[in-house]
């Protein structure tokens, strides 16, 4: 049964990695308004719909914070929007929650076996060893 749970969760939280991932990117390299971050917490809905059964508890609720922020920055102005996406400041703590996310999923899977806040945790911690 356990083996069953793992192989759905590698895929489900493969496909909620992309969409977290191509967010970030977009964030990081693009520029971001509010129809993408609309569009951004309309997939985040849709997944925690279709997977939310899957979470465990780490993933769950680094889900519900992320799923919170997301839905604070649609209901923001359009000038508003275009304020936030332009302040570096804060579109890097967005990248840092998204972040949590994707090493919660990764936590989960096996990927890592303690518990980092971003991946710049992660590198100081491969360069400490």
């Amino acid at each position: 049964m356990e083996e069953k749970i793992f192989e759905k969760r590698l895929e489900a939280y493969s496909s909620l990695y992309r969409v977290l991932s191509n967010f970030i990117k977009e964030i990081q390299f693009d520029s971001i308004d509010s129809k993408k971050i609309k569009t951004f917490f309309e997939s985040l809905q849709n997944m925690d719909s279709s997977y939310g059964i899957l979470y465990g508890v780490d993933v769950g609720l680094r889900m519900y914070d992320i799923r919170w922020v997301i839905h604070g920055l649609t209901i923001m102005s359009p000038k508003q929007s275009e304020e936030y996406s332009h302040s570096d400041e804060k579109t890097r703590k967005l990248r840092l929650e998204i972040q949590k996310v994707e090493i919660a999923l990764k936590r989960e899977l096996g990927v890592y076996d303690k518990d980092f806040d971003s991946y710049r945790d992660i590198a100081d911690s491969v360069r400490d060893q």
